[in-house]
């Protein structure tokens, strides 16, 4: 009983400290590129042969990811609505990538504004 109390403790602490290093980092890691110095992020077009690379690697991840949620519908973690679901989803995403010429949208996230506490 003493150990398991232990462990709890220990495991309590060291949540503590990640979640609190996560928080204190938080701020650097959604600031806007003019808030911590850095330059936007320029906008970048692939070749004919990178962009065919980057799909052929896309699409066989894309297939072993699809593969994983056919087990899980099989096994009954997924109904086979939410796995379809989520398959279409991954062609939708699959899709945008295709039309952006397979660079992601790094600004996509640089919405939020957070101030700096002092």
């Amino acid at each position: 009983m003493k150990k398991l109390g232990i462990t709890l403790m220990t495991v309590t602490m060291l949540t503590t400290l990640l979640v609190g290093a996560a928080v204190v980092n938080s701020d650097i890691a959604f600031a806007s590129p003019s808030e911590t110095g850095e330059e936007a992020q320029p906008t970048v077009q692939l070749t004919k042969e990178q962009q065919n690379e980057i799909s052929a690697l896309t699409r066989e991840i894309m297939d072993k990811k699809k593969e994983v949620i056919s087990k899980y519908v099989d096994y009954g973690v997924l109904s086979e609505e939410k796995g379809q679901q989520i398959i279409d989803h991954m062609d939708e995403h699959y899709s945008k990538l295709e039309q952006n010429g397979f660079v992601p949208p790094f600004d996509k996230y640089k919405k939020h504004h957070h101030k700096h506490r002092e």
